[in-house]
């Protein structure tokens, strides 16, 4: 929808989404589809109108299952970097996230 003001509504998925998250630049959106798989739509704004100039499915990344999957992604936003949230069990990955740490 456009923004401050609804007046413009804009589909960008045929088959729905959520958890949408800006990306690189504000021209990137990424979301989820019903199987969690990640997204990203590249768009321009010729004249005030959205119009979307790519579209395509990136990866399925092993994130937490819903409802928890909307909370377990991240996009940084001057890079196309991801930030995941993983089940523990899954989590075989060499990096480890600290969180409340002191120095």
């Amino acid at each position: 929808m456009s923004y401050p003001e609804p007046a413009q509504k804009y589909k960008v998925s045929e088959n729905g989404g959520h958890a949408p998250r800006w990306g690189q630049n504000v021209h990137y959106l990424y979301f989820l589809d019903s199987s969690d798989m990640v997204h990203r739509l590249q768009f321009e704004l010729p004249e005030g109108r959205l119009r979307v100039k790519s579209a395509e499915s990136l990866f399925r990344p092993p994130i937490l299952a819903p409802p928890y999957d909307t909370e377990s992604f991240d996009v940084v936003r001057d890079q196309h970097l991801f930030a995941f949230v993983t089940p523990a069990s899954r989590n075989d990955a060499p990096y480890v996230l600290a969180t409340s740490w002191r120095h």
